[in-house]
């Protein structure tokens, strides 16, 4: 399934999982669009910060999580295994700051800031000599 959410001044675009595992579930996302930048907020709870891993290549954005345990042995029976991996990746739009990304992990959630870049001023520049 692919999304994109529109803006109007670009637009992230949800890009499709490299996997076609149907048993990957991955936590809705939610993207918010302001004239500061974007923000995306993820449920992520049971993980810890460790377990995140969220990083931008040639303006695509990408978030995953990985989550291992350890087998938990009952008397003789083996009685839980605990693993959960997802990834999702986003083509950003040519205003997206990347190098002022920021994320935070906090109660449960994942928060990524992108800020925008602001086009130069179409106003008139004094420029002093000294």
């Amino acid at each position: 399934m692919e999304e994109t959410i529109q803006f109007s001044t670009g637009s992230i675009k949800a890009l499709p999982p490299k996997t076609n595992n149907s048993n990957i579930v991955v936590p809705d996302i939610d993207i918010k669009d302001d004239e500061n930048g974007f923000v995306l907020t993820i449920p992520v709870a049971g993980l810890q910060r460790e377990q995140l891993n969220v990083c931008i290549k040639d303006c695509v954005l990408y978030i995953s999580a990985r989550k291992n345990k350890k087998h938990i042995h009952c008397g003789n029976d083996l009685c839980e295994h605990d693993c959960m991996l997802w990834r999702s990746a986003f083509s950003l739009p040519s205003n997206a700051d990347t190098l002022m990304t920021s994320a935070s992990f906090n109660l449960g959630q994942l928060v990524i800031r992108i800020p925008k870049t602001h086009p130069a001023s179409q106003d008139d520049i004094t420029i002093y000599v000294y």
